[in-house]
C-alpha cells in the first residue's frame, strides 16, 4: 500500500480525548484536503470533523460507514442506525446542505481502480476467521454524498448504546462561521464552519478546528488561542 497518512495531532485526558489525522496525501491529488479530527466524549460519545476541499474547482464528497449486519438509514438521509446483536450505533451527520444516502453490500472499488474497458465487479476480502481462502460473511455499507461542492466540513457523532436503551439526544445549532453541539449529558463540542480564524459561539471565541468542553476540562483543537 503506497498510499500515506498521517497523525497531525493527539491528546488524551480524563473526559475527553482528541486525534487529527491528514490524509491528503493518500488521495494522490485527487483531494486538495483530507483532514479528519476525532473527539472522543468519554464514556459513549465520538463526534467526527470532516475538513474536505476538491483538488479542482468542486467535487462530490462522501461519508461511508460499514457494518457486519444491518444498516438503516433515516429517512432525511442524513444519519443511520446500525444493529449487531444487542449492540446499537447511532449515527447522524451534520452539513451545511442537503445529503443523498445508499445502503449496498456489494464490495466495490471506486470507479477510477478499474480499466476503461472493464465493468465495476465485486471482490471480496477472505474471511480470515473461516480459514484462508474462504469467503467473508455479506457486510453492509452505508454512504452519504453531498452535492458538488469547493470544499466542506462533514460533522459526525457516533453513539454506541445497547438495545432497548437509547443513547443521549444532542442539540445541534448552525450558523454562518460555526456549529454547536450541545449532548444531554452535558457536554459542549464547538466546530468552526468557517475555513480560518477567531469565531465566536455560546459564550467562546476560539482560533481553532473545535473545541470541546466537559465539566472538568476544555480542550481546544488543531489551534492556539481560546477565550470566555
Amino acid at each position: 500500500i503506497s498510499a500515506k497518512g498521517r497523525i497531525a495531532a493527539f491528546v488524551t485526558s480524563n473526559t475527553i480525548d482528541a486525534c487529527t489525522g491528514d490524509a491528503t496525501a493518500a488521495y494522490k491529488g485527487r483531494l486538495g484536503r483530507a483532514v479528519r479530527h476525532v473527539i472522543y466524549l468519554r464514556p459513549e460519545t465520538f463526534v467526527l470533523v470532516d475538513d474536505l476541499a476538491a483538488a479542482g474547482r468542486e467535487s462530490t464528497f462522501e461519508w461511508w460507514i460499514h457494518g457486519l449486519s444491518q444498516i438503516e438509514t433515516d429517512s432525511d438521509n442524513a444519519g443511520a442506525t446500525l444493529r449487531q446483536r444487542q449492540a446499537r450505533l447511532r449515527v447522524r451527520l451534520h452539513t451545511p446542505g442537503p445529503l443523498t444516502a445508499a445502503v449496498t453490500s456489494k464490495f466495490l472499488g471506486p470507479p477510477d481502480v478499474y480499466r476503461a474497458s472493464e465493468k465495476p465487479f465485486e471482490f471480496p476480502p477472505a474471511g480470515l476467521a473461516a480459514g484462508r481462502g474462504a469467503q467473508s460473511p455479506d457486510q453492509v455499507h452505508a454512504h452519504f454524498q453531498t452535492a458538488a461542492l469547493p470544499q466542506t466540513k462533514i460533522v459526525a457523532t457516533l453513539q454506541p448504546y445497547r438495545a432497548g436503551s437509547h443513547p443521549a439526544s444532542v442539540r445541534v445549532e448552525s450558523g454562518k462561521d460555526a456549529m454547536s453541539l450541545q449532548f444531554a449529558t452535558g457536554e459542549r463540542v464547538l466546530v468552526r464552519l468557517s475555513e480560518a480564524g477567531k469565531v465566536t459561539r455560546d459564550g467562546w471565541s476560539f482560533d481553532a478546528a473545535a473545541m470541546a468542553v466537559s465539566a472538568d476540562a476544555v480542550l481546544l483543537l488543531a489551534g492556539f488561542k481560546l477565550e470566555r
